[in-house]
């Protein structure tokens, strides 16, 4: 596997760096006009429901690139379904275009290098389909064609990614993340808001500071992610941080305050009260049987910045 890219998340992450213009990854589909439409979206499709990782519009070019993302086997019914979606299952979706009479839309695969082959074995079996693989010296289209020539040429070209770190933090966890993973990113940014002086937030704007494409992930998944956090900061509360926080679950919306107000500390009771929200981290994170570098790196990363 590449040696940057470790699993599908990663890989997610590095595909919408290339809609991103924040310069810490090639803006290539940035330049073409793409950006996330939505991110585990449902699609209905002749052959059954497909459940589609990144779904890239281009309202540039009138085109949309429907994204399997996958560091594994060919799934069959999986695989039919993304090649049976069409202009109807996007626009049942939500996805608008200013000319449908013109709009294109193409399907692919993204994975890295040590699947291809592997995908390439299932695709001669169950129908072909566009691969893109991401390795640690370039992005290509490997395997298929698109309807898009823009697409088609940048990315049979190869897009060069050698010596540049994969971004990480678009999507920081997802539905197959474990506790620990999302703890961490919960509870980096309860630290934020306590230092921001934040007294109350709607849970949703929460999860959106804790998950920048929150509002871009289908609702099936969503939903129950959501309640995933809210599980996870209760007891939180339960456990350490009922000096901190209080979750709100009774109103509607759900709401989130911060009890402590750190940006009106002086330098020495900010180190002390820092000091104490990281030992409450720490106890949490080790009842989540979190690793001990995954405990500091999410003290170092947030409070390191006093």
């Amino acid at each position: 596997m590449s040696t940057k890219i470790g699993d599908s998340l990663a890989l997610t992450n590095a595909i919408i760096g290339l809609t991103r213009s924040d310069g810490l990854w090639p803006d290539t589909l940035a330049r073409l006009g793409y950006h996330v439409f939505h991110i585990e979206r449902r699609l209905v499709t002749g052959e059954g429901e497909y459940c589609a990782d990144l779904i890239l519009k281009s309202s540039t070019h009138n085109h949309a690139l429907v994204s399997e993302v996958k560091c594994g086997t060919v799934q069959t019914s999986q695989h039919r379904a993304l090649l049976a979606v069409n202009a109807d299952a996007l626009r049942d979706a939500g996805l608008e275009s200013a000319d449908w009479s013109s709009f294109a839309h193409d399907v692919a695969y993204w994975s890295v290098d040590d699947f291809a082959e592997r995908l390439r074995q299932g695709f001669s079996r169950q129908g072909w389909a566009p691969l893109i693989t991401v390795g640690d010296d370039v992005i290509a289209l490997v395997e298929g064609s698109f309807a898009s020539e823009p697409l088609d040429t940048i990315l049979r070209s190869g897009i060069p990614v050698s010596g540049l770190n994969p971004p990480l933090g678009y999507v920081p966890f997802d539905s197959e993340s474990s506790d620990r993973k999302i703890a961490r990113e919960i509870l980096a940014t309860v630290l934020s808001c306590l230092r921001h002086g934040d007294p109350w937030l709607p849970f949703d704007e929460f999860v959106a500071k804790c998950h920048p494409y929150w509002s871009k992930l289908g609702q099936r998944v969503r939903g129950p992610l959501g309640k995933r956090i809210e599980s996870l900061l209760k007891s939180a509360i339960r456990s350490t941080l009922a000096p901190y926080i209080v979750l709100r679950t009774e109103e509607s919306p759900h709401r989130i305050g911060f009890l402590k107000d750190l940006s009106a500390m002086q330098l020495n009771d900010l180190r002390r009260e820092l000091t104490r929200y990281d030992g409450a981290v720490r106890q949490l994170l080790y009842s989540l049987d979190a690793r001990d570098d995954e405990q500091l790196s999410l003290f170092d990363a947030v409070s390191g910045q006093a």
